[in-house]
C-alpha cells in the first residue's frame, strides 16, 4: 500500500508538471520536479490534486451520502451521475488553480463561471477528454472490482486475458491522463487572455 501511494504520489506531481510546462509553452514531457525536496515535490502535489477532485466532486459525493443515510430521498441517487459530470466539467479550473497555487481563487465561483463562459468550447473539448480518461479508470478497474465482490469469473470473462488486459488498460489510462494534463496546460496557454480569473 505504500508502494502504491508513493506511485500515485509520482504520477501526480508529473501531472502537475505537465500543465505547468505546457501552459508555459513547453513541448517536452517533463519530469517529477525535486528543487524543493521529497515533500515539495511528491507529496504536496499529491494533495493538491486529491484537493482539486475533491472540490469538484463534493457535490457528487454529498448528494451520494445524504441519498444513502436518508437524509434525501432514494431517487436522488440517480442525480449522482450527472452531478459527477458537473464535477468533472469544472475539473479542469481545479487542476489548473492547484497547478499555479491559485487555490483562493476557488472562493470566485462568479469569475470561475465567466472564464468557462468566454472559452467555452476549448473548455467542452478538454472536459470531453477528461471523460474519456474517467471512462478509461472505469473500464481498468471494473475486474478488479468485480472479483471483490465476488463475480470473479465474470471479472475474468470481462477482462479476456486477464492481467494482460488490464495491464493494456492501465497503461492506455496513464497515456490518456498525460495527454489530458497537456491538453488543460495548452488551454491555458493559448487562451489565457479570455481568463476572468487570475492565475498568476
Amino acid at each position: 500500500m505504500i508502494a502504491s501511494l508513493i506511485v500515485t504520489a509520482w504520477f501526480c506531481s508529473l501531472f502537475f508538471s505537465v500543465i505547468q510546462d505546457c501552459a508555459a509553452g513547453s513541448d517536452d514531457l517533463p519530469g517529477v520536479k525535486l528543487e524543493g525536496g521529497w515533500v515539495d515535490g511528491i507529496l504536496k502535489p499529491l494533495f493538491k490534486f486529491v484537493g482539486a477532485f475533491a472540490i469538484a466532486l463534493a457535490p457528487a459525493a454529498v448528494l451520494t451520502i445524504f441519498g444513502t443515510f436518508g437524509v434525501l430521498p432514494k431517487y436522488t441517487l440517480l442525480l449522482t451521475p450527472v452531478w459527477a459530470a458537473v464535477g468533472i466539467f469544472g475539473l479542469p479550473v481545479c487542476l489548473l488553480l492547484f497547478a499555479f497555487e491559485a487555490p483562493g481563487m476557488l472562493l470566485r465561483p462568479d469569475l470561475m463561471l465567466l472564464t468557462i463562459i468566454r472559452t467555452f468550447l476549448p473548455y467542452l473539448a478538454v472536459w470531453l477528454m477528461l471523460l474519456l480518461v474517467a471512462f478509461s479508470y472505469v473500464v481498468a478497474t471494473s475486474a478488479e472490482l468485480l472479483a471483490r465482490i465476488g463475480l470473479g469469473s465474470l471479472a475474468f470473462n470481462f477482462s479476456g486475458t486477464g492481467l494482460v488486459f488490464q495491464g493494456v488498460v492501465s497503461a492506455a489510462e496513464l497515456y490518456l491522463s498525460i495527454a489530458a494534463m497537456r491538453i488543460i496546460g495548452l488551454y491555458y496557454l493559448h487562451f489565457k487572455q479570455r481568463f476572468a480569473i487570475i492565475m498568476e
